[in-house]
């Protein structure tokens, strides 16, 4: 049983180098697009994409590891988690320097 974060033990460039290689993939993006709309269902992201059920199975594992949608376990309805994006986008503009401007 795993009782401690380690995401914190994991390099702020590491995380965000396999986050971005997860968002390179175009399919992977255009789902991520299409979630941030609305939540949906696996069958809509077959519609939505053409491809095979299998093959948004896939693209669906690899977002899900990476902690970027959530399925919920009763409806099986898919989100967008967007403190994982928040999160990621902090982390761009702290190892870029980069500063809101106010």
């Amino acid at each position: 049983e795993v009782t401690e974060d380690f995401s914190g033990r994991i390099p702020q460039e590491v995380r965000l180098r396999s986050f971005l290689k997860v968002l390179s993939d175009e399919t992977r993006f255009k789902i991520l697009k299409r979630l941030s709309k609305e939540p949906a269902l696996q069958k809509d992201l077959v519609e939505f994409t053409g491809l095979a059920k299998s093959t948004i199975s896939y693209h669906m594992g690899l977002l899900f590891k990476s902690s970027l949608i959530d399925v919920d376990p009763f409806s099986s309805i898919i989100c967008v988690r967007r403190e994982t994006v928040s999160r990621a986008a902090a982390d761009i503009r702290n190892l870029l320097n980069l500063r809101d401007k106010k």
